[in-house]
């Protein structure tokens, strides 16, 4: 399953978010958390964040009238995001 993994990034050009990852392998988020886990481990991936959305850099946040999912976000609410590490 690992070499399945590297496999998918290496296909998507390298970088991944969890859930597109455990969909195209058709296997548990929960499952899949340990695995990548272990391949980050290994020096074999990195976890990456996403990237800041322009609302939250431009300064428009506090005044947003906008009902918006990262407002009151825990940062483990944030989608995670996976890349190879250089072979």
């Amino acid at each position: 399953m690992l070499r399945r993994i590297m496999a998918e990034l290496r296909a998507a050009h390298g970088t991944l978010s969890l859930d597109a990852l455990a969909r195209r392998l058709d296997v548990e988020r929960s499952a899949l958390e340990g695995m990548l886990t272990t391949l980050v481990r290994q020096g074999k991936l990195r976890e990456v964040r996403p990237p800041t959305p322009p609302c939250a850099t431009s300064g428009h946040c506090a005044t947003c009238t906008q009902v918006c999912p990262l407002a009151n976000a825990s940062p483990r609410a944030f989608p995670r995001y996976y890349t190879l590490v250089n072979e």
